[in-house]
C-alpha cells in the first residue's frame, strides 16, 4: 500500500504544479528536503500514516499535493497551523500545531492558514492540490519555516470558511509537521 500511495503521489504532485518529476524524487516520505520539495508524512491521532504532504516552491509562490487514505468520506477541512508540531497527546489531539498561521491576524476564511476543503471518495481516498503566494519556505513574516514551523491539519468535517476562528470545522484529524520547530 505504502508503495502504491508514493507512486500516486509522484504522479499528483506532477500534475499539480511540477514540483517532482518522477516517483524517485517523491520517494522519502520522512519530512525531508528532496529534489526542492519538502515531503511529510501525515499521521492520525492514532499515529498511522495516513497520507503524505509535500509542498515546495512551484514559480508563483509555494505550491503542493496532499495524498491522503482512510478517511471517512465527505469534506475536510484543511489548515496551515502556526507550530510545526504534531503531538496526538494532550487535552485534544494536535493541540500542539497551535492556531492557525495567520501572520496578518485576519478573519478566518481569508487569512493565509485557510487552505479549503478536501473530498475523500467512498473509499475515504483524496488528492487535493494546494498552493498561495502568501507563502514561503523562509522564516520571514508569510514563512513556514520560521522558528516555531508549521503544521498542516486536516479536521474532521467541512470548514464553512466564515466562522472565526475554525470555520467550524471540528476535530483536528490527522496532522503533519511543514516544517519542525526548532
Amino acid at each position: 500500500m505504502k508503495r502504491l500511495l508514493i507512486g500516486l503521489f509522484a504522479v499528483a504532485v506532477t500534475l499539480g504544479g511540477g514540483l517532482a518529476t518522477n516517483a524517485q524524487d517523491a520517494a522519502d516520505p520522512s519530512g525531508s528536503s528532496v529534489e526542492g520539495m519538502h515531503i511529510s508524512p501525515l499521521m492520525d491521532a492514532a499515529g498511522n500514516e495516513v497520507g503524505l504532504v509535500a509542498i515546495g516552491n512551484d514559480g508563483a509562490g509555494v505550491g503542493g499535493t496532499i495524498l491522503v487514505h482512510g478517511m471517512v468520506p465527505g469534506e475536510h477541512g484543511i489548515h496551515l497551523h502556526a507550530v510545526g508540531s504534531c503531538d496526538p497527546e494532550g487535552e485534544k489531539p494536535f493541540d500542539s500545531a497551535g492556531p492557525h498561521f495567520n501572520p496578518e491576524e485576519l478573519m478566518h476564511g481569508s487569512h493565509a492558514g485557510d487552505i479549503g476543503n478536501l473530498i475523500a471518495d467512498e473509499n475515504g481516498d483524496a488528492v487535493f492540490l494546494l498552493g498561495s503566494s502568501a507563502w514561503t519556505l523562509d522564516d520571514g513574516m508569510h514563512g513556514l519555516a520560521d522558528a516555531d514551523g508549521t503544521a498542516l491539519v486536516i479536521h474532521e468535517t467541512v470548514d464553512d470558511l466564515v466562522t472565526d476562528p475554525s470555520g467550524n470545522s471540528g476535530a483536528r484529524i490527522a496532522c503533519a509537521v511543514l516544517f519542525a520547530s526548532q
